[in-house]
């Protein structure tokens, strides 16, 4: 029997072919090392004590697995007559199959407290449960990272593997795109630095010494994915926002009184220079174009062929307006039950709430099955001791989950109610919203990890572009109403926000649109069935939009 060639062959059978002729390269000797290196797995699928990275650096964990996202727009149909857009295999009310990188950091240090005292208790182990029970829970687009220059950071990469398809035995990377002093071996590029095999972890390590916006990505099989949602933006702060000799926001007449002055790049100059990188307040936008049907045959076990690729949806952040322009998401909803004193009238919720202030948590939406529902880290529907008393959760209904307690300082708390804020963004936690007071100045940092051009426009609103590809433009800084973004690349562009139009809170904001001018890929016109990549600028009345918290990404203020 005779086979014929295939001029299409992936990347990732390629590998497979590849990989005894790549081990044996390697060598048994080096082999072994890479799969003793630090951070890598021991056995169990598990980690080490050994493995656990040293406290002088700034530690992160990701968690890299599929999941499903929510995208709007009717149902589609291919030449062969199968509907494959909204997936019938997606766990509703998502519906379109995708991966991502999650941020597990708290587990991890978790896991690290209770590893260095007995990596095999029960503490360690519930640790470490907390990462693994989020495999098929992804999170697109995936966490932002943000450091300072100077920072030296150690990112744990947990590799779940894939719920919908573990017949892929795919490895993960983390790669810096455009990082500029990256050492080789923590580049993430499969052929040439480590990876995490699934069930096992890879702690890579990244010196933050040039000051800007990047962006990464999983290398592995990196067409796929990229596609399919495993893309993030990395923020690397100058020293100079901790230099004294520039002004406050007090004394520098342009800015407004009370809100911080921060830098994109170390420029040396003036807020009142034209070339000056100074800003009030950050957003982050990464863009994408995904294939809804590659995106379906892969979560139907079919093998996509990207030579074919068309886009027929476009994110902002991974959604499409208008679910671009509400707040940020819940991920999941955690309750501190305090101390072990008192009544329990209102519960708070821990930190892994994104964009919920804590006078706001009688607004939050509780994470509705399949997500899961952590109350001081117990699962729904168990029972565990929380200082010393036992503590039922249960999930009632979509919108209520009851605490019940058992002794006089906890009495039993009754059913806690919540409002539902669009679920099917789940996985999908960043805004696109951009909010500010009149007179601030705005940084958006863009990055572009899909695979079309994108022309952003800003109605009404000039933009100064001041840096590019994490290099500060200098003299070359320039003023426009539209960025011209291809596949890779990053723009830091900055605006003054222009006067409200009355001054008075009853009015709202004034509304400006931010957009990509190709209308097919932002829903705003052409009869498009898909929205896309479009959000909005709100400009509020003097003093109405607080200061962001740096700790919140796109952290709207309001």
């Amino acid at each position: 029997m005779t086979h014929a060639s295939n001029p299409r062959m992936s990347r990732r059978r390629l590998l497979e072919l590849g990989g005894g002729l790549t081990a044996g390269a390697l060598g048994a000797g080096a082999l072994i090392q890479t799969l003793r290196a630090p951070g890598s797995a021991a056995a169990h699928g598990g980690e080490s004590a050994a493995n656990i990275p040293s406290a002088v650096k700034t530690q992160v964990a990701l968690a890299g697995t599929d999941g499903w996202a929510y995208i709007p727009g009717p149902g589609q149909t291919g030449i062969d007559g199968k509907v494959y857009f909204p997936d019938d295999m997606a766990r509703a009310p998502q519906n379109l199959y995708c991966y991502g990188f999650r941020d597990v950091t708290a587990a991890h240090l978790e896991w690290v407290a209770a590893a260095k005292i007995d990596p095999t208790s029960s503490d360690a182990d519930a640790a470490r449960q907390k990462i693994y029970r989020l495999k098929g829970l992804t999170q697109t687009s995936s966490y932002i990272m943000s450091y300072d220059e100077g920072d030296q950071v150690e990112i744990t990469l947990y590799n779940l593997g894939w719920a919908q398809r573990p017949d892929i035995p795919d490895g993960h990377t983390v790669h810096w795109h455009g990082f500029k002093n990256a050492t080789p071996w923590f580049d993430g590029v499969p052929e040439m630095s480590g990876a995490a095999p699934i069930n096992k972890t890879f702690t890579y390590f990244y010196d933050c010494q040039v000051p800007g916006t990047y962006m990464y990505h999983c290398h592995w099989e990196d067409v796929e994915h990229i596609q399919l949602g495993m893309t993030g933006s990395v923020w690397i702060r100058p020293k100079q926002n901790s230099n004294v000799t520039f002004p406050s926001a007090a004394t520098f007449a342009g800015a407004v009184a009370g809100l911080p002055i921060r830098y994109v790049y170390n420029d040396g100059v003036q807020p009142t220079d034209p070339r000056s990188t100074y800003y009030n307040r950050e957003f982050s936008f990464m863009l994408m174009d995904y294939d809804l049907q590659q995106h379906q045959k892969l979560s139907h076990i079919q093998q996509p062929d990207w030579s074919e690729f068309h886009a027929d949806a476009w994110t902002i952040n991974g959604r499409s307006y208008p679910d671009s322009i509400k707040p940020n998401a819940v991920l999941e909803v955690g309750i501190d039950l305090g101390s072990g004193s008192g009544t329990m009238a209102a519960p708070v919720a821990d930190p892994i709430v994104l964009g919920v202030p804590a006078t706001s948590q009688a607004v939050i939406t509780p994470a509705v099955a399949p997500l899961p529902i952590w109350v001081d880290n117990m699962l729904v529907g168990t029972t565990a001791n929380v200082g010393g008393v036992p503590f039922t959760v249960s999930a009632n209904t979509g919108t209520t989950f009851t605490i019940q307690g058992g002794s006089p300082s906890f009495p039993a708390v009754g059913s806690v109610s919540y409002s539902l804020l669009d679920t099917q963004l789940a996985y999908q936690p960043y805004t696109s919203l951009i909010t500010c007071n009149p007179g601030e100045r705005v940084l958006l940092r863009i990055a572009c990890l899909g695979y079309q051009d994108h022309s952003l426009q800003m109605d009404g609103i000039p933009l100064t572009v001041v840096g590019r590809d994490a290099d500060w433009l200098e003299n070359n800084v320039y003023t426009t109403d539209t960025i011209d973004v291809s596949p890779g690349e990053s723009y830091d562009a900055t605006f003054i926000a222009p006067a409200h139009s009355t001054g008075n809170a009853v009015d709202g904001p004034d509304i400006y649109m931010f957009y990509d001018r190709d209308f097919a890929n932002d829903g705003s016109g052409g009869g498009t069935v898909y929205t896309g990549i479009a959000t909005q600028v709100r400009v509020y009345p003097a003093g109405t939009v607080a200061a962001q918290r740096i700790a919140i990404p796109n952290d709207l203020g309001i």
